[in-house]
């Protein structure tokens, strides 16, 4: 049994606007293009990142189920979350590894320990970035919080 936190009978439950990271500074409200419930996606499962390029999951991906929301924040500020799940750990290790391997190469560094750990970094922009990743044997969960533009609303 590989127990998901977001996985409530056959049910994603993503997290809520004001469950993620940054809600109280930036206010999320869900992208105007955004789906109630957000987005499922058996057909391309990927899950990738906004904020970094060159990051481009292939490999073993049978079986994978994509869900996604997206959220608009003040300043332009944005956040995405994304869950997927796999028949099997070797879709789950794989993606790992190549997401750990591109936050690396686009600057970003592992910040906290144990549960609390996120990754931070920059966009091209030069807007500061958390990514948050976890993962069971067969899901994997990713946050990513881009901060808003500076200056006024």
């Amino acid at each position: 049994m590989d127990p998901s936190p977001y996985k409530k009978g056959d049910t994603i439950e993503l997290l809520s606007a004001g469950e993620l990271p940054g809600d109280e500074k930036w206010h999320w409200k869900s992208a105007a293009n955004e789906p109630a419930g957000g987005v499922t996606d058996a057909e391309s499962a990927l899950v990738k990142l906004k904020t970094c390029d060159g990051w481009s999951q292939t490999g073993n991906r049978q079986g994978s189920m994509l869900y996604t929301t997206a959220y608009k924040g003040g300043r332009d500020a944005a956040a995405w979350q994304r869950y997927a799940e796999f028949d099997n750990a070797a879709g789950v290790d794989e993606v790992v590894e190549n997401l750990d391997t591109t936050l690396s190469t686009c600057g970003f560094k592992p910040v906290g320990k144990a549960a609390d750990t996120h990754f931070a970094g920059a966009s091209e922009d030069g807007r500061r970035v958390r990514v948050t990743v976890e993962h069971g044997k067969r899901w994997i969960y990713v946050s990513e919080v881009e901060d808003g533009r500076p200056g006024g609303d």
